[in-house]
C-alpha cells in the first residue's frame, strides 16, 4: 500500500463516498479497491473512478494530489532504481544537478574526472574566462600541454606575437644566455622561429608563468579543440577555487541532462527519488497512467 496525503473532500464530493467510509476502509484498502467496493454496492459515481481518474491525467493529478512534491516522492520511493532513472530522463540538467548537493565537494571533483576534456571546458567557461582558469592550472600541467606534439611550433608562434617584448627577450636570454634588448620585436620573433623544435619548446616552457598562461589561453581562444591536450586532472584543478554551490550551478548550466545523470547515477534510491520528485506533475501523471497502473492501484489514504 502506498499511503498519500489525499484531498478527502474532493473524493467525497466527486464520487459520493463518505469521509467516514473512506477513512475506515482506507486502513486496509487502496482507493481503487474502495471505489470498486462502492460500485458493487450501487454507487454509480464510484463505478466511473477508473475512467474518470485513472485514465484522465488532470483528474489523476487532482485526486492523488500529484502537484504535491511530497506525494510524488512517496510514489517514487516505491520504484526500483531503473524505474527512477526512467522518470529522471524527463528532468532538465539543472534539476538533475540538484542531486550533486548530496555529495561532498571532494566527491564532485572526483566525479568530474569521468567527463571528457571538452565537457570540463564547457563547465569552466560558465564561471571563468579562459585566461583566468588557465592561471589556476599548476605550471607543471601547463608545461605538459606545451610538450604535446599536437601543439606545434606554428600554433605557438602565432600566439607568441601577442606577448610583450620583455617576454620574448627573456625567452631568448634563457636559451642563448644573451639579452636581446636591442632587437626589434620582429627580429626577436625571427630569432625564436629559428630555434630547433627541442630548444623552441624548452624556451616556451621557460617563460614566466603568467606569460605562459596568456599564451595557452590564446591558443584555446583560437581553437578550443586543443583543450584535449590538458589532462582531466589539470582541468579539474580550477574548480577547487569554487564553492560547492557554484560548481553545481555551472554543471547544470553547461551539460546535457544525460551527462549530469551519469554523475549522479550512484545516488542511494531515496535520494534519487528526491531528485526525480522534481518532475512536472503533468508528465508524472502521464507516465504513471501509461506504464505504472499497478502503482496507481496501490495508492491509499495516509
Amino acid at each position: 500500500m502506498i499511503r498519500l496525503d489525499l484531498d478527502i473532500t474532493y473524493l467525497t464530493n466527486r464520487f459520493g463516498v463518505s469521509a467516514t467510509q473512506l477513512c475506515t476502509l482506507g486502513r486496509g484498502k487502496s482507493i481503487k479497491e474502495i471505489m470498486e467496493l462502492e460500485a458493487e454496492n450501487g454507487n454509480t459515481k464510484a463505478a466511473n473512478f477508473e475512467r474518470d481518474v485513472l485514465k484522465d491525467r488532470s483528474h489523476l493529478i487532482e485526486a492523488f494530489k500529484l502537484s504535491n512534491p511530497a506525494n510524488r516522492y512517496i510514489i517514487l520511493c516505491n520504484l526500483n532504481q531503473d524505474d527512477l532513472k526512467y522518470f529522471m530522463q524527463y528532468l532538465s540538467a539543472e534539476d538533475l544537478a540538484v542531486g550533486l548537493k548530496f555529495f561532498t565537494k571532494e566527491k564532485i571533483l572526483t566525479l568530474l574526472l569521468n567527463l571528457p576534456q571538452e565537457k570540463l571546458y564547457k563547465i569552466l567557461q560558465e564561471v571563468f574566462t579562459i585566461e583566468d582558469f588557465v592561471l589556476l592550472i599548476p605550471e607543471d600541467e601547463l608545461n605538459k600541454f606545451l610538450d604535446s606534439e599536437k601543439v606545434d611550433k606554428s600554433v605557438i608562434m602565432t600566439q607568441l606575437e601577442q606577448l610583450p617584448p620583455k617576454a620574448l627577450n627573456k625567452m631568448i636570454e634563457n636559451l642563448t644566455g644573451k639579452p636581446s634588448n636591442e632587437m626589434s620585436k620582429e627580429k626577436m620573433m625571427q630569432t625564436i622561429g629559428s630555434f630547433n623544435s627541442k630548444d623552441f619548446k624548452e624556451g616556451i616552457k621557460s617563460l614566466d608563468f603568467v606569460f605562459k598562461a596568456q599564451l595557452i589561453a590564446g591558443i584555446l581562444e583560437h581553437d578550443d579543440t586543443y583543450v584535449k591536450e590538458f589532462s582531466k586532472k589539470a582541468l579539474v584543478e580550477p574548480f577547487k577555487m569554487l564553492d560547492k554551490p557554484e560548481i553545481i550551478k555551472a554543471i547544470g548550466a553547461a551539460l546535457e541532462p544525460k551527462d549530469v545523470m551519469m554523475l549522479i547515477e550512484d545516488l542511494p534510491k531515496d535520494l534519487m527519488a528526491m531528485v526525480a520528485s522534481q518532475i512536472d506533475p503533468e508528465i508524472f501523471a502521464a507516465l504513471l497512467m501509461q506504464n505504472f497502473k499497478d502503482i496507481l492501484a496501490e495508492i491509499s489514504i495516509q
